[in-house]
């Protein structure tokens, strides 16, 4: 009787450990090469539902490639976030919620190119491929893409049949950026 009193002291003390020191709230990072704020809402209803641990918002404007990005965090770069300062690799361990909104400037500078565009889309897929190979090494929660590209329709359609297979591979979500905050309260 003794050994199944300990045991059941050890499981409930183990279960109230657990209970008392389990993580609620919600680490949201955002990496983004372009100046859109529609995940705003979504930051807010964390907020006010109180689930909301912190939220960094990393926008870089300055030709910022998915290369750009995969040297950041191969070098564990350092960017500065309202005065605190957070590497590459450690905000990808923390996210709870990883939002990747990149690859415009990619597409961007093609226009500058005179190159095959289905060729061209194919090495940025290469790039995503290796980036997130290369996230997935730190961030093992839910991941999203937000999709947003300012191409023709025949790149377009291209383009994201080609991401899929990627995403697929690594089990990370699309968004579209019009359907971002539904789509995310409904999971939160």
């Amino acid at each position: 009787m003794k050994k199944f009193l300990f045991a059941a002291l050890c499981i409930l003390l183990i279960f109230l450990i657990y209970f008392f020191t389990k993580d609620n709230k919600t680490f949201y990072v955002k990496i983004s090469d372009n100046d859109n704020y529609y995940d705003r809402d979504f930051i807010n209803y964390l907020k006010y539902k109180n689930k909301l641990e912190k939220a960094i918002v990393y926008h870089n404007l300055n030709n910022y490639r998915i290369v750009d990005l995969l040297n950041d965090i191969n070098n564990s770069k350092t960017i500065k976030y309202k005065k605190k300062e957070y590497t590459f690799t450690n905000l990808l361990i923390k996210a709870d919620v990883l939002v990747l909104d990149i690859g415009h400037d990619d597409l961007l500078y093609f226009t500058l190119k005179d190159y095959d565009m289905y060729q061209y889309i194919n090495d940025i897929i290469d790039d995503f491929d290796k980036l997130m190979e290369l996230i997935r090494n730190y961030c093992k929660e839910r991941i999203f893409i937000v999709f947003d590209y300012d191409i023709s329709d025949e790149y377009k359609s291209y383009f994201f049949d080609k991401l899929k297979v990627v995403t697929k591979k690594y089990d990370i979500s699309i968004i579209n950026k019009n359907k971002f905050t539904n789509y995310l309260k409904n999971i939160y």
